[in-house]
């Protein structure tokens, strides 16, 4: 059929156009007439030649030459913008994961290929130009909320970094570690000097009173070079010197001369002042010792007073230089984001953008064939693993030893693939049977193989185990023949009466449909008929069964 873009090149109008009907007529003489039928008719009409622009009452038309098989006659219907717009409204399919998304997906159905893509095209336009003016207006509310921010950050950094300042001013606290090291040695320096101040004060003291009462000062006050003061000055040896030959020089003498005698008294007279000399010495290093004692307590008092604050004042620095540390990080943070924002903005770039050109749908775009068929297998698999799954959950039948040891507590002895001629045991099988059954009663004693849900394949299992003891195999009581005795079923207590002799008992089961519940009940029915289970034989329909027992 004919449709608009075949008949024109352009048709245009504008939103202030009314409602209207135009005809256009493609005449024999190769021009083409215009003229208005509503809502006045034959009131308006103008011609051109085929390519010229025919204005008429806000509408714009350009028809192309007229050809074969092309009407002659055109009727053209102007609806405004306003009930085009909403019947177009109707016909658009748009597809969008959420409001924020930037990936819309536009369909618009229309007879007329021109007018659909065209659609098409006009929204996507219009929906990358709102898109764009309300990124750059987000970006623009982003960067003013960055700047403020940072600005408030900024702020807080600065009065933080100021209360830092301030409290390593008041405690003098600058790096606490190494403070808190130096301050305590130099605490135990000055208390080390204290002791030893108090030590030579008490020296001293005695000192002087070993002096006061003795009777000869010469030799009492040969310690006071002793001390470490005294060692310094050569005046102290000079004087003890001097004391201890005027000493000698009057004991001397006064084996010849009295008391009276004129150089008896000198030299009594310049004892006395050495004597006097050295007490002022021991006197004054006495208070002097008292002052530095008294200086170095307070000087230990005040760093008590400093030790017992410097925990909480580190505490305090620490805590504050934290929140200086995390205020930086997220000024940094904020700004370095700020300056994306700017750029981004500066940059003005479009997150919106057309991904794919308006198409046509003159082919299937859906479904896509090789995607399809992947999913299928995809889903596929799926669903086969959920069905064995659900299927592996729901079976209550025996299928692994597992089960078997979860119900009875009793191992799967074997597990036997039924044949041709039926179900035999293997001469490992029979001996690991045999030997269980010496462990569950007494050796030797009469076995009884009992059938759970599998009755024929218990009585082959007997058959096969009867007559077959290995002598010198390791089991007692294991000869050539064995009494075994068989129970087609288990599940009444009148099944069960062969038990009260207290033999051992061998459970034989089918794979997959022997239930659980069911080998429960049997095995609670033997236990109660005071037989010992030895164990359970599983009997397979084919190898794989037998993998499955044991896996």
């Amino acid at each position: 059929g004919w449709y608009r873009d075949s008949l024109f090149h352009r048709v245009a109008t504008t939103r202030e156009t009314d409602s209207m009907t135009v005809e256009l007529e493609w005449t024999r003489d190769g021009r083409v007439r215009l003229r208005m039928l509503a809502p006045a008719e034959d009131s308006i009409q103008m011609s051109g030649a085929p390519g010229e622009e025919l204005s008429l009452a806000g509408i714009t038309l350009v028809p192309r030459p007229w050809r074969e098989e092309m009407p002659r006659t055109v009727e053209v219907r102007v609806l405004p913008f306003g009930v085009a717009l909403q019947r177009m409204e109707a016909s658009i399919e748009p597809e969008r994961t959420r409001r924020e998304a930037n990936v819309v997906a536009l369909r618009y159905d229309h007879e007329d290929p021109g007018v659909a893509r065209g659609v098409v095209e006009a929204l996507s336009r219009g929906f990358v130009r709102l898109r764009a003016e309300l990124f750059r207006r987000e970006s623009g509310e982003t960067v003013d909320s960055l700047r403020t921010v940072a600005r408030d950050t900024r702020a807080e950094l600065t009065a933080a970094e100021d209360a830092v300042v301030q409290l390593q001013r008041d405690v003098r606290l600058i790096a606490p570690e190494v403070q808190s090291e130096v301050f305590v040695e130099r605490y135990g320096e000055i208390l080390g000097e204290l002791e030893e101040a108090r030590l030579e004060l008490r020296a001293i003291e005695n000192l002087i009173d070993r002096v006061a009462a003795a009777d000869d000062p010469a030799s009492a006050w040969t310690e006071l070079a002793a001390f470490p003061r005294f060692l310094e000055h050569q005046s102290v040896g000079l004087f003890l010197n001097r004391l201890t030959d005027l000493a000698a020089r009057r004991t001397e003498l006064a084996t010849r001369r009295t008391q009276e005698n004129r150089e008896m008294r000198v030299l009594s007279r310049q004892i006395q002042d050495l004597d006097a000399s050295l007490h002022s010495m021991a006197t004054g290093y006495r208070a002097a010792l008292r002052e530095q004692i008294d200086g170095l307590e307070a000087k230990i008092a005040e760093m008590d007073a400093t030790m017992a604050s410097m925990p909480a004042d580190a505490v305090e620095l620490a805590r504050r230089q934290r929140e200086v540390e995390g205020l930086s990080r997220v000024l940094v943070e904020t700004e370095l984001r700020l300056r994306q924002e700017e750029i981004r903005e500066a940059l003005t770039f479009a997150n919106v953008q057309v991904v794919d050109p308006p198409a046509l749908r003159h082919r299937p775009v859906w479904p896509r064939k090789k995607l399809g068929a992947a999913v299928g297998l995809l889903l596929a698999g799926g669903l086969g693993l959920l069905g064995m799954v659900v299927r592996d959950r729901a079976d209550q039948t025996v299928r692994r030893e597992g089960q078997v040891r979860e119900v009875l507590s009793v191992p799967v002895l074997a597990a036997l693939v039924r044949g041709k001629r039926g179900v035999a045991l293997s001469d490992p099988e029979r001996r690991v049977l045999l030997k269980a059954a010496d462990r569950g009663g007494s050796p030797g004693a009469p076995i009884c193989i009992a059938g759970v849900g599998a009755g024929d394949d218990a009585e082959a299992v007997a058959r096969s185990l009867a007559g077959q003891g290995e002598p010198g195999d390791g089991s007692p009581g294991a000869g050539t023949v064995r009494e075994v005795t068989v129970l087609s079923r288990l599940v009444s207590p009148g099944d069960a009466e062969d038990l009260s002799d207290g033999r051992p008992t061998i459970l034989v089961t089918a794979f997959a449909r022997t239930a659980l519940d069911e080998l429960a009940r049997a095995g609670a029915r033997a236990r109660e008929a005071g037989s010992a289970l030895a164990g359970v034989v599983v009997v397979c329909r084919r190898d794989r069964e037998r993998e499955e027992v044991w896996s």
